[in-house]
């Protein structure tokens, strides 16, 4: 029986072949590691990143700034307190822009009425606070922070296993305030008070200043911005795309019949 003849063509080039499926193999190989290391450096390390921060340009999301009074303030408050045992605080306060100080003609210390709610509790222990203030906000232009002064006065509302009432409650406070983004400061405060016939209490807490005024006017001029500029800017870019992709694909504009005259074929050339 005859044997078929092995084909010497087919035989020289299956090393090549084989050669080449093992070139890319390994690049395959070598490559999808490389790909997952770059990913992974290019990931945010810290939750500043995942906020805003540019990685690649080292920034972060906080940008301290010279602190200059509001005209309006809002602060979230959120800490500790304590009275007969330890307990958590939340709140806010609104404060007003009075001016300097009075008997005072240094632009160094500010003066602010302040309006202040919140409530702590823990362990059947709950306590309510509404209090006015006065804060004196001792500004160091052009420094990012500033510390300030307070009296307070207002109402105490007590509950747990014996107590059941309002009482009158004042006190101080002394606070330290930052400037650490255009659109937020941030304070710390510590206030030592007493309720009338009750006890001593104090509380620890951080608070962010929100600047909404100027997120008002921030916005309002970015809303401007959206309705006049980029509105008109994106209309002419849309345009000239469309008239440049025509052009591209060799089309024209037809003229109207209405508006334009005819234009007259060409005189075809001698023979």
């Amino acid at each position: 029986m005859e044997r078929p003849t092995p084909n010497c063509h087919q035989d020289r080039r299956a090393p090549g072949a084989v050669a080449t499926a093992l070139f890319f193999s390994l690049l395959a190989v070598v490559g999808l590691p490389t790909r997952a290391i770059s990913e992974t450096a290019k990931a945010p390390a810290t939750i500043e990143e995942s906020f805003g921060a540019g990685r690649a340009r080292g920034q972060s999301w906080a940008r301290y700034q010279t602190y200059v009074p509001q005209s309006r303030e809002y602060f979230l408050d959120i800490g500790s307190s304590w009275e007969e045992r330890s307990m958590y605080w939340v709140g806010g306060a609104m404060g007003f822009h009075l001016g300097r100080c009075a008997f005072s003609a240094s632009q160094t210390c500010q003066q602010f009425l302040d309006g202040i709610v919140g409530i702590s509790g823990a362990d059947g222990l709950t306590m309510g606070l509404a209090l006015a203030s006065l804060r004196w906000q001792f500004v160091n232009f052009p420094k990012v922070a500033a510390p300030a002064v307070s009296v307070f006065a207002g109402l105490e509302n007590i509950h747990d296993g014996s107590r059941n009432k309002e009482t009158l409650a004042y006190g101080m406070g002394l606070g330290f305030v930052a400037s650490v983004h255009e659109r937020m400061d941030l304070k710390f405060e510590v206030r030592v008070g007493y309720g009338q016939g009750e006890a001593i209490w104090s509380q620890a807490f951080v608070s962010l200043g929100l600047k909404l005024d100027k997120w008002v006017d921030y916005f309002a001029t970015k809303l401007h911005e959206l309705g006049v500029g980029t509105v008109e800017a994106t209309g002419g870019v849309i345009k000239k795309t469309i008239e440049t992709t025509g052009e591209a694909l060799g089309i024209s504009e037809k003229p109207n019949p209405d508006t334009t005259e005819p234009k007259s074929s060409p005189t075809p050339p001698a023979p």
